[in-house]
């Protein structure tokens, strides 16, 4: 049986061990910009493990055998450059595949040049506009826009230098109100810089009073420019993919949708005897800085939250620094958390604190896919 999400999904609800499919682990929540819209600008939490411990944990997750290990921040995971390293070499010394989620603002040359000889798979750089004044405002540096093509142009370099095809480039782009009509030109900068997957999705806002949000006057500006996006990354090949519904938008803003006939290929990617509320927990382990894990990074982030403490989520989380990564992914809060999966069942604070990407992803079964 070949070796897919799905496949490890059907083989722990039958009862056998297997690893998860993706791992996330985020080594710092420390970042050199300021992102406007970031969970950062609410509260701060730089309580972070130790290198050395950190290096344990990347063993750890190793031994689990995942087909994807991705270094991401609840920061910039580049803060800790030196550990971001030893990180990427030990994941692809034990032939697994290495992506990272950047803010791609630090890619100096010996760096660029390190992930390219390693063989590091993939890059998704977080890019919120096409050009330097809006980029710059969203992410709340001055020069952001300007150092992440320095980044880009290093990595391209030394891509060339060595002939190699890895790390393919992505694009992680957040949709807001000041950024709408440049979602074309975001494509066209794609294909200018050999990016070859543009990842679309909504900002996450504060629902009662929303700043970054689209307005619900935006809404027929968004379906133009997504639509004038598609064109051209058909005319590019790049891949686009757009993580939410434009539907489930409307639906926020009170506007009437027409009902649609159900398109068979929608939940394209999960099959038949598969019916579970939520894949993470049986594919996906995240760890954040201070060492806290769950299936969901929003999850480990409710552990900071007045909500989350208010919906007992600690009974669902474990430390990295108290216990192995296969111990944790074996044991029994994970197992709880995946048999409220079974029973088309979340804890309390999903229904709460899911955002709409993530609902997208499972909803339409991307997740399962990805």
């Amino acid at each position: 049986m070949n070796d897919t999400r799905i496949n490890r999904i059907k083989k722990l609800l039958n009862g056998k061990k297997v690893g998860p499919w993706h791992m996330q682990l985020q080594p710092t929540s420390r970042c050199n910009l300021n992102c406007r819209f970031c969970w950062r600008q609410t509260y701060s939490r730089y309580k972070e493990l130790s290198d050395k411990r950190w290096k344990e944990i990347t063993r750890e997750a190793c031994l689990l055998n995942p087909h994807e290990i991705t270094i991401v921040g609840g920061g910039e995971p580049l803060f800790r450059n030196r550990l971001y390293e030893k990180m990427s070499e030990l994941i692809k010394k034990n032939g697994i595949k290495g992506c990272t989620i950047t803010n791609g603002t630090l890619y100096h040359k010996k760096l660029a040049e390190k992930v390219v000889k390693i063989g590091w798979d993939t890059i998704g750089i977080s890019i919120h506009g096409a050009n330097a004044s809006t980029d710059n405002f969203l992410r709340g540096h001055p020069h952001a826009f300007q150092m992440t093509m320095k980044s880009i142009k290093n990595i391209n370099y030394f891509k060339r230098k060595f002939s190699s095809d890895v790390p393919i480039l992505l694009f992680h782009s957040l949709i807001t109100r000041f950024n709408i009509k440049e979602i074309p030109d975001m494509i066209k900068l794609g294909g200018n810089l050999g990016i070859k997957v543009i990842v679309f999705r909504m900002v996450n806002d504060t629902p009662k009073k929303p700043k970054f949000f689209i307005k619900k006057s935006q809404i027929k500006l968004l379906e133009k420019k997504l639509e004038e996006a598609k064109k051209i990354s058909r005319e590019l090949r790049i891949d686009l993919q757009l993580q939410f519904s434009l539907e489930e938008i409307k639906k926020r803003f009170g506007i009437k949708i027409q009902q649609k006939k159900i398109d068979k290929s929608v939940k394209k990617g999960r099959e038949k005897g598969i019916n579970i509320a939520c894949a993470r927990p049986f594919s996906e382990i995240v760890v954040i800085p201070d060492g806290t894990t769950s299936p969901c990074c929003l999850f480990c982030e409710g552990k900071y939250s007045s909500t989350g403490k208010k919906t007992n989520i600690s009974n669902f989380l474990e430390n990295a620094n108290e216990k192995s990564l296969v111990d944790i992914w074996f044991g029994e809060k994970m197992e709880k958390f995946r048999d409220l999966s079974k029973n088309g069942k979340l804890p309390e604070y999903c229904k709460i604190a899911c955002t709409l990407d993530y609902r997208y992803l499972e909803e339409s079964g991307e997740i399962y896919n990805k």
